[in-house]
């Protein structure tokens, strides 16, 4: 390999043209295609699924209100997911009162949930106190360093 990347595609290029190889890279997937045949590889992508319960009415400031998250790897047979946390951004005036396995830092309750392998659900319940009055919006965000094939079902 030399210094310079783009020469060495180039060096490369020419390379597989002579052997009559062809490589196509997207983004996470590439394919190679030689003598007709084509082998297809791409990034392993799970398929992690949150959904936060809480109070659903008006709750006293300062009274304990329990969350719980349940987060589920949907993905293919044989694709764990993983390590797995949970993040959950806390409202201004919100203090933790039991972080369910979890810890704080700053305004961030961080949840370490492991490995999941595909069909596998795990749920933590926390509870939280809030100091203000009106209305305060609760959400957690689940991440894993695979790629997901539905990140918007990741945060509740």
């Amino acid at each position: 390999q030399r210094n310079d990347g783009r020469r060495w595609i180039r060096d490369m290029d020419a390379d597989r043209a002579d052997r009559g190889l062809a490589l196509t890279v997207r983004h996470r997937h590439a394919s190679i295609t030689s003598g007709g045949a084509t082998s297809e590889f791409s990034q392993p992508r799970t398929d992690l699924r949150l959904t936060l319960q809480g109070p659903s009415g008006a709750v006293a400031s300062g009274a304990p209100v329990a969350y719980t998250a349940i987060v589920n790897n949907a993905a293919a047979p044989g694709l764990p997911a993983g390590p797995v946390t949970l993040a959950m951004p806390l409202p201004p005036g919100t203090t933790v009162a039991d972080a369910g396995g979890g810890s704080q830092v700053g305004s961030t309750l961080t949840l370490p949930l492991g490995v999941l392998v595909p069909g596998q659900s795990v749920s933590r319940t926390v509870t939280l106190r809030h100091g203000t009055v009106g209305v305060t919006v609760v959400t957690a965000t689940v991440t894993s360093p695979q790629l997901d094939v539905t990140p918007a079902d990741n945060q509740g």
